[in-house]
């Protein structure tokens, strides 16, 4: 992994440089918390998505002394880890594994962390012969309680070891998943039945469902509050 820092807001970056973290060409995430430490998650591997990895930083990202493995072993693919943490001060982490036929959501406290405890393992969406993949691309938004995970579902297909596991000649679906108890259980929702999220365009990793008919853009009224509390 290669760390840059920005001490003015993002418009100037220091060059980038090598850290003891490995990657295997993987996604990962860093999130500052409310506690003002900093949490990675990544693949703690030079060439295997596995184990899928959070380590805690307490002195701004000089050294990261609390590490733990969430997911490992069995299907090298734990990857796209999305972090978000909640105003109770738990830490939800999202991730994809088999192929990403398979939606993860992990919660745990900070606490828990420096003390590497128990982290509960929830599954988030999983269907046989499909993949839901991207949590990280579509996002994570919580209200108390609340929490809401889009990502992509469409359909598994071997493509080889090199290559992502799609059948891109099958439809792409752009979906939800909600909890509403902090992420013990979760349900899926198609917000293209409320004729919203259809997929479309050159990004889709298959085709545009073709019972799906997008709706033609319009122009923004305006007079949006972007302080309302239900504004995601």
């Amino acid at each position: 992994i290669v760390r840059a820092e920005s001490k003015d807001g993002g418009t100037s970056w220091s060059q980038g440089e090598d850290t003891l973290f490995p990657n295997p060409n993987a996604a990962v995430d860093l999130l500052k918390l409310e506690s003002g430490n900093l949490l990675l998650a990544y693949n703690h591997s030079m060439v295997e998505r596995d184990p899928l990895a959070i380590a805690l930083s307490t002195d701004g990202g000089a050294t990261f002394p609390h590490r733990l493995d969430i997911a490992e072993g069995g299907t090298m693919d734990f990857a796209y880890p999305y972090l978000n943490q909640t105003k109770d001060g738990r830490i939800h982490l999202t991730f994809t594994s088999k192929n990403r036929s398979t939606v993860n959501h992990a919660v745990f406290d900070e606490a828990d962390l420096l003390k590497t405890r128990y982290v509960r393992h929830v599954q988030v969406y999983k269907a046989n012969g499909r993949f839901g993949g991207w949590p990280a691309n579509h996002g994570i938004w919580n209200w108390e309680d609340e929490i809401l995970v889009g990502f992509s579902a469409g359909y598994h297909k071997d493509l080889g070891p090199q290559r992502h596991a799609i059948d891109r000649e099958r439809p792409e679906y752009h979906w939800l998943a909600r909890s509403l108890d902090g992420g013990q259980s979760w349900q899926i929702e198609d917000p293209a039945k409320q004729n919203m999220l259809i997929p479309q365009g050159k990004s889709l990793h298959g085709i545009a469902p073709p019972e799906q008919q997008a709706p033609e853009w319009l122009v923004c009224p305006g007079n949006i509050d972007f302080t309302h509390p239900d504004f995601a």
